[in-house]
């Protein structure tokens, strides 16, 4: 089973881009294959 992460969020306002930090500290610290993590913006 393949497990997918999406941190949504809008980068240009700063407390709706969280979901694209956590993304970005998710992607160095899994190193599973079965795991995807993908930065989803929006506007």
């Amino acid at each position: 089973m393949k497990t997918l992460i999406l941190g949504l969020g809008n980068p240009i306002l700063s407390d709706d881009g969280i979901g694209l930090r956590v993304a970005r500290a998710l992607q160095s610290k899994c190193n599973q294959p079965e795991v995807t993590v993908m930065e989803t913006g929006m506007a």
